[in-house]
């Protein structure tokens, strides 16, 4: 009789973590309500005000390491091209908040922005399909989150 070998973490649970506590950030910084939204929309969440009003979108990325460690924070290019989509459809403004391990940061997407498209992606999964377009973004387009 054979036995599965336990796994040796589950990489996407503390993520989901990670992100809860982001959201309870900003909700709290700005009074909204953050409502997840399904992964054909690009986006994390969408950010309502207490009357309801829908005022922006946002993403999340969760890196585990600090913020001196890369210059330019990455994300797919098929998910800056959906930001880029919501953005320009609803003409509402879209957020990339990232958690390091030394604080978040966040970036308004805009057009303005000198942007570098590369090739990269994830490597921990050992997953081709982890590996594509990515876009960079200059750290120093960035804020430091403040509550």
């Amino acid at each position: 009789m054979s036995t599965l070998a336990p796994k040796k973490y589950n990489v996407e649970k503390p993520f989901v973590e990670v992100e809860r506590l982001v959201c309870d950030k900003i909700e709290n910084k700005y009074g909204l309500i953050l409502k997840k939204l399904k992964m054909n929309y690009h986006v994390d969440f969408a950010a309502y005000d207490q009357q309801g009003e829908l005022r922006c979108f946002g993403e999340i990325k969760c890196k585990y390491f600090a913020s001196t460690k890369f210059d330019e924070p990455f994300i797919s290019a098929w998910k800056y091209l959906g930001i880029k989509e919501i953005h320009d459809t609803f003409n509402l403004p879209v957020f990339l908040y990232v958690q390091f391990t030394d604080g978040l940061f966040c970036w308004r997407f805009n057009t303005s922005d000198k942007i570098r498209i590369g090739w990269g992606g994830r490597t921990d999964r050992n997953k081709s399909e982890d590996i594509e377009p990515m876009v960079y973004i200059p750290l120093r387009y960035f804020e430091r989150f403040k509550k």
